[in-house]
């Protein structure tokens, strides 16, 4: 099933608190993918507890840890609360043999190290819920561990980290978006494996980029923007703003500096929105609307929208997001947005950039930030896998001869000179 990831040497890693339900998420899954899943096995100094299955940890002295791990046979050393813990390199490579995917509860700083040791990390984060917050802060072992010891600080997450939060009990349904979002990566690495690949490497999150480009985020600076909300103005005229309702309740994701809702958002139309940067939600004008947050753990609850949209949204076009747009919409509920076309962004930024584009700032510095833009067929192929139905994709394509195009865009047609047209734009509906 998983054959791809399993050959691009793919290793899930599940991090979050103490407390936050790593290891029931992890149990779940297996029990639900038992054939093509398995994680592999720690060693560690602590004592074996009462009843405790074994499957999991083999128990050593704290001698024989580290004579193991100087001979190089563990994947990492931590220590917690006085005891080591290492997982086994043979171990994850049994399962790469058996043709299963290796899934296990780490700590967040050691997504690096395992990238580092050549290895494709999907990372699951799993936010602790209110009562489980309540109950660790209870426990006394906890009286002399920094709190900082469970919390993310300044470690980044990798932009393909699914982000959950936990219930009061893990149901079927957060197992079933944690094996859709797998059956999506698995495609992803057959189909597009430069931006699987990409997106997986621990990196700042666009936040960092946004923030610095928001003050000149402006439409006669920035003409390809300016162009692709051109060409997309008739589709969100004619085919989003007339079907909203009174009675509904929508969210913006990456609103910028507001084009898409001055376009012609209703009014009497219930509207929010959620930016990851604070800088463009201050320059917007409907700032006190904007939640500040990552699209990928969306503060709302489950079901709680008739809509989701948002303009150019190439910044998050991961399986993760796509799976979060389809827990908070309502049954029925639309997904509406656009993004620059992948046929366009590998023939102007190259096969091995296509998950990245570059702002040149007025200081003549560039800034980097995250871009997957998807082919038509891909892209509707990654809906269809994060549970959505009724999906329409519009592409929108630029001529050679008649039109006043951007550089980005007339680059192409220049590198190209038998090519009359090329897609530049995807608009698409699509129904929870």
């Amino acid at each position: 099933m998983y054959t791809n990831l399993i050959r691009a040497r793919a290793f899930v890693a599940v991090s979050g608190p103490s407390g936050a339900g790593k290891s029931t998420l992890v149990s779940e899954i297996l029990v639900r993918s038992p054939d093509y899943i398995d994680r592999p096995f720690s060693l560690t100094t602590r004592p074996r507890r009462e009843d405790e299955n074994t499957g999991e940890y083999t128990f050593i002295s704290r001698e024989e840890f580290e004579e193991r791990w100087k001979c190089e046979e563990l994947i990492n050393r931590d220590e917690a609360y006085g005891n080591l813990y290492g997982m086994s390199k043979a171990s994850v490579e049994l399962l790469y043999s058996n043709r299963k995917l290796p899934i296990k509860e780490i700590h967040h700083r050691n997504v690096g190290k395992l990238s580092a040791l050549g290895f494709l990390v999907l990372p699951i984060h799993v936010f602790p819920s209110a009562s489980a917050v309540q109950e660790i802060a209870r426990r006394p072992e906890r009286t002399n561990v920094s709190a900082a010891e469970d919390e993310l600080g300044d470690v980044e997450l990798a932009n393909y980290t699914l982000m959950l939060r936990r219930t009061e009990n893990y149901g079927g349904l957060t197992v079933d978006r944690v094996l859709r979002w797998l059956r999506a990566s698995e495609y992803l690495a057959q189909s597009e494996p430069v931006i699987l690949a990409s997106a997986c490497q621990p990196r700042g999150s666009n936040k960092v980029g946004y923030d610095a480009i928001a003050p000149e985020f402006l439409e006669d600076k920035r003409v390809t923007t300016a162009y692709f909300h051109g060409i997309s103005e008739g589709f969100w005229r004619l085919e989003f703003f007339p079907q909203l309702k009174a009675t509904g309740r929508y969210l913006e994701v990456g609103p910028g500096l507001g084009w898409l809702k001055r376009l012609g958002w209703p009014a009497g139309v219930d509207y929010q929105a959620i930016d990851i940067s604070e800088e463009m939600r201050r320059r917007n004008v409907d700032a006190h609307r904007i939640l500040l947050g990552d699209a990928r753990c969306i503060p709302l609850e489950s079901g709680a929208l008739a809509g989701v949209f948002g303009s150019l949204l190439d910044p998050f076009l991961l399986p993760g997001f796509l799976l979060e747009i389809d827990r908070v919409l309502a049954p029925g509920g639309r997904f509406v947005g656009t993004s620059p076309a992948g046929e366009w962004a590998r023939l102007f930024r190259g096969s091995d950039e296509v998950a990245e584009t570059t702002f040149e700032l007025a200081d003549n510095n560039k800034l980097r930030v995250a871009s997957y833009c998807h082919g038509s067929e891909e892209l509707g192929r990654l809906f269809a896998l994060a549970g959505f139905t009724g999906v329409s994709i519009r592409t929108v394509y630029a001529n050679r001869e008649g039109e006043q195009l951007p550089p980005a865009v007339a680059s192409v047609f220049a590198r190209n000179p038998s090519m009359q047209r090329v897609p530049v734009l995807h608009a698409w509906t699509a129904y929870k």
